[in-house]
């Protein structure tokens, strides 16, 4: 059985290669935008809960500024976020705690910098 010469017919297995050569990457991409959202969205609960965290330390009556920034680095310890930072401010009315740090990047060129504040009224004695 001869072989058919038509160019067009030899170049046909080729395609789905081609296709594969070419989605790949843009799927992984998807994939790996879509793990990124879910990391950043972690770390974003985790702060706020860290943050919750110290202001609650920090804002019960005989509650220190330094009970809050523990409370916080306990809270943070351990987890998706790398350099934090826990501010506290404790007022006589309020209470605010600030978590900063950044979360884990899967991504280049995507910030992924969290930023959490939690206010709590202060506890005090008429």
């Amino acid at each position: 059985m001869a072989r058919s010469s038509d160019p067009c017919r030899d170049q046909r297995g080729l395609s789905g290669s081609v296709q594969v050569t070419l989605l790949l990457p843009l799927a992984m991409l998807v994939l790996l935008a879509a793990l990124q959202w879910s990391l950043l969205l972690w770390a974003e609960s985790t702060a706020m809960a860290a943050a919750q965290d110290s202001a609650r330390a920090a804002a019960v009556l005989g509650g220190s500024i330094e009970d809050g920034r523990e409370a916080g680095r306990r809270a943070i310890f351990n987890t998706a976020i790398s350099d934090v930072t826990v501010k506290v401010d404790r007022a006589s009315t309020l209470t605010i705690a600030v978590v900063e740090g950044a979360a884990i990047r899967v991504l280049p060129l995507v910030n992924v910098t969290v930023r959490q504040e939690a206010r709590i009224p202060t506890e005090r004695t008429r």
